[in-house]
Parts: C-alpha cells; sequence; structure tokens
C-alpha cells in the first residue's frame, strides 16, 4: 500500500476505524502514518498489526500520539518494535490526554 493512499485514509472526516492489518506498512510508511496522524480528529481505532513496523516507526507513532487526542485504541501487535519503540510509545502515551 503506497504511503500516501494511507495517509489519505486519515483526511477522511467520516472515517472513525482503520484496519490495516498485514499491510507491510513498515517503518517508512509509519513515519508517514505518524505525521498524518498528528492532525487527524477522527479515528478512534488503529489496527496496525502484523505490519512489519520496527522502533523507527514506532517512534514517529509516539510522536503522533503526543499530539493526537481522539484515538483511543491502537494496536500494533505482531510487529518489530524493540525497547526503543516501546518506550517512545511508553512516553508518548504519558503525555496523551485520552
Amino acid at each position: 500500500m503506497a504511503s500516501a493512499t494511507v495517509t489519505n485514509f486519515l483526511t477522511l472526516p467520516t472515517l472513525t476505524i482503520l484496519h490495516l492489518t498485514g499491510n507491510k506498512i513498515g517503518d517508512t510508511r509509519a513515519q508517514s502514518l505518524g505525521g498524518a496522524l498528528q492532525h487527524n480528529t477522527t479515528i478512534t481505532i488503529l489496527n496496525l498489526a502484523d505490519n512489519e513496523i520496527g522502533d523507527v516507526g514506532a517512534q514517529s507513532l509516539g510522536e503522533a500520539l503526543r499530539h493526537n487526542t481522539t484515538l483511543t485504541k491502537l494496536n500494533l501487535g505482531r510487529n518489530k518494535i524493540r525497547d526503543v519503540g516501546a518506550q517512545s510509545l511508553g512516553e508518548a502515551l504519558q503525555h496523551n490526554t485520552v
């Protein structure tokens, strides 16, 4: 799935749930997704399980969580996230108001 396509989903004003399980998003697309997610105000559930996302992608998603106030559920199971990425996500959740 192209990076532009993924981020375009996040601009749809009526989209509240997005399941992208098993799309091999990887770090590069996760970074794009994280950037778009920072400004999204409609997505409440995002499933990114089994997408080959590593620490770099997790850090971008963590940064998005610092700014996004609508996302209530994020599934990152079965990815390649290690300690660095998990720490970034954990720190972001401490600052998230949702």
